[in-house]
């Protein structure tokens, strides 16, 4: 079972409060923060969908470094 850790979404200008379940430095589930004075228990699918980006399999997991006339 993972441990609840509060956060800010940052998708979007709106920065919403979300709540990560985070289990060996994974993201397990979100949800909205329910304390946010910012958005006050909302958030919208681009925040909730943080796991499907930190698990995407094309996502860049190092820097890249431009070689070459290109």
């Amino acid at each position: 079972m993972g441990v609840w850790k509060k956060t800010q979404c940052n998708f979007c200008a709106a920065t919403c409060g979300i709540e990560m379940e985070i289990e060996d430095n994974k993201i397990i589930n979100v949800r909205p923060d329910k304390d946010s004075p910012k958005s006050k228990g909302y958030c919208c699918r681009k925040g909730r969908s943080a796991k499907f980006y930190q698990d995407h399999g094309d996502r860049i997991d190092y820097p890249m470094k431009k070689v070459g006339d290109h």
